[in-house]
This record gives C-alpha cells, structure tokens and sequence, in this order.
C-alpha cells in the first residue's frame, strides 16, 4: 500500500486531467488533441476573464489548492505546461 504522502502531485494530477478540464470549460470547441502543452490559453485555446476563474474555481475545489491573488499576477496562466507546473507546485507546497 502507497502512503497519501509518498505520492508524487504528477500521480495525483495527470496532465490529461488537466487537458479534459480544460477542454471541458473552453468557450470552443476543442478536441484533446488541441490542448498541447504549448497552447496558450487565451491565443490558442479562446479564454477570457471569465473562463479563467472559472479554471481557478475548479481547480482549488477539486485539487485542494489556493491560488492566491498575487499569484493571478504572475504568468502560470500563459499555456497548458505553466498551468500544469504551477498547479504542482502548489500540490507539492501544500503536503
């Protein structure tokens, strides 16, 4: 048996949850084959204001993280990979 603690975030986060979330809340129509780690989430993958906190909403209910207000400053919202990154990171802060 694994302990809680010995799980690596990149096990309890796949990228392709990540890819399906976004996929899911996209205002297009978007296949998962769109969604490359390059997409820019606004450019590529049609985001705007709304569509991001509502990306942020979902991810602190369903990851248990908190993304702070001065962290909405920063650039981790640019494309899938920085998304994917921070969100480790901040699994990875909070164990």
């Amino acid at each position: 048996m694994i302990q809680e603690g010995l799980i690596k975030p990149e096990q309890k986060f796949p990228k392709q949850k990540l890819k399906e979330l976004l996929m899911s809340i996209s205002r297009l129509q978007l296949d998962i084959a769109d969604i490359t780690d390059t997409a820019k989430l606004i450019e590529d993958l049609g985001f705007d204001s709304i569509t991001l906190i509502t990306l942020v909403v979902k991810l602190e209910e369903s990851y248990q993280i908190i993304v702070e207000d001065e962290d909405l400053l920063m650039d981790f919202m640019e494309t899938v990979s920085s998304l994917y990154q921070y969100i480790l990171k901040k699994m990875e802060t909070k164990r």
